[in-house]
């Protein structure tokens, strides 16, 4: 794969994952659905640590996501990844991460915040790239509860 090719799929790539947050902070699950193939195995909702089975295809991963989101208020934020290319239709990513989930009741916020990573495989199909591979790791989790204040102070 030359160069330009490269930096062509690597935004490819790019893009998707930020329709794949995007779609999940706007609870847009059919969206969600299409940034995985209909084989990909998800490592997610306590998977990787032993405690599940792996979710499997795009349409099961998103009705799971959307069973643990649904009512919360969300706010995904991926940085700089690494992606790798090991032809030109796989690849590799990691994506630092950083998330808040929330809820809010009664006047008060309770959320968490975590930090870490995703770890992702790729493969591109006749209609582009999509994930074939995901794997949430986390580094850092915070939880806590806040008083709701309106406006700026």
């Amino acid at each position: 794969m030359d160069d330009l090719t490269r930096m062509i799929e690597t935004e490819a790539i790019k893009t998707l994952m930020a329709k794949r947050v995007r779609c999940i902070d706007e609870k847009d699950w059919d969206g969600l659905a299409s940034v995985y193939s209909d084989d990909c195995i998800s490592w997610s909702f306590g998977a990787a640590e032993g405690k599940s089975e792996p979710t499997i295809g795009g349409k099961a991963i998103a009705e799971a996501t959307a069973k643990v989101l649904t009512g919360l208020k969300t706010v995904h934020q991926v940085h700089f990844p690494e992606i790798k290319f090991q032809s030109d239709t796989e690849a590799t990513g990691i994506w630092p991460l950083h998330d808040v989930l929330a809820s809010e009741e009664d006047g008060k916020r309770t959320w968490m915040r975590a930090y870490g990573h995703y770890r992702q495989s790729y493969r591109k199909f006749d209609n582009g790239w999509q994930i074939v591979e995901h794997r949430l790791t986390r580094l850092l989790v915070e939880n806590g509860t806040d008083e709701i204040v309106s406006g700026w102070g």
